[in-house]
């Protein structure tokens, strides 16, 4: 679908970020797809990029009703395992790449099943409005991107206005995702005293076994 591929990009744009890559995928019907595939090209972009950290959906959350979700969810968790290993996929190393080691996965579950595994809380106050933006750059899809403006525009042919929405359709936009889409994380802030918050199961770096066994040896060897 182009309008998800004009999404995207708008998208990494209102966040902040340098690049965005797109596999091209069809929109819920990623369960088309061979998964080692998709595997494959993540695992490839993880040790181009050198990532230490991923955000994704949560892949054991089995009550998402879309199958996007899962599937992208369990390709992501098997990348960050094989994306640092250095028997998997040889012909990276011999192009010149080297192994990723992820060391953070926040990962984000939709339904309220998957509520019940979150173990950290984000601080997103101060980030608010790039993530307000954020939804209103996806028009594709979704309950954000034009909804404000067409709601502006509905009222005017009634002879009404909602002051919430300013006086243009960018601002009518804006307001009307932060105020009505933004309210969940605005709720979630309130129980832990911040603005807004944002839920994740968060699993950290894993223990590294080479460097306790070093650390190990370094204080307890003795001279022959």
């Amino acid at each position: 679908m182009v309008q998800n591929e004009i999404d995207n990009q708008e998208v990494a744009k209102a966040l902040g970020c340098k690049k965005a890559y797109s596999f091209y995928y069809r929109n819920h019907r990623m369960d088309d797809c061979a998964e080692i595939e998709i595997r494959s090209r993540l695992i490839f972009l993880f040790r181009f990029l050198q990532v230490n950290t991923i955000i994704a959906m949560d892949p054991y959350n089995h009550y998402d009703e879309n199958p996007d979700h899962l599937v992208a969810g369990r390709a992501v968790e098997a990348a960050c395992w094989l994306s640092g290993a250095g028997k998997d996929y040889p012909e990276h190393y011999k192009a010149g790449l080297k192994p990723a080691r992820i060391r953070e996965k926040y990962y984000h579950a939709r339904s309220p099943q998957g509520h019940n595994l979150v173990n950290r809380v984000v601080d997103i106050s101060s980030y608010i409005d790039q993530k307000t933006r954020g939804n209103v750059a996806n028009r594709g899809k979704g309950p954000a991107g034009g909804n404000g403006s067409r709601l502006r525009q509905e009222l005017a042919r009634q002879g009404k206005r909602l002051p919430l929405l300013g006086s243009d359709d960018a601002s009518a936009d804006f307001q009307y995702v932060k105020h009505f889409l933004m309210e969940d994380w605005k709720l979630l802030g309130k129980r832990f005293g911040l603005q807004y918050a944002e839920a994740f199961r968060y699993i950290g770096p894993a223990a590294n076994y080479n460097e306790n066994i070093r650390r190990y040896v370094d204080q307890r060897a003795v001279p022959l």
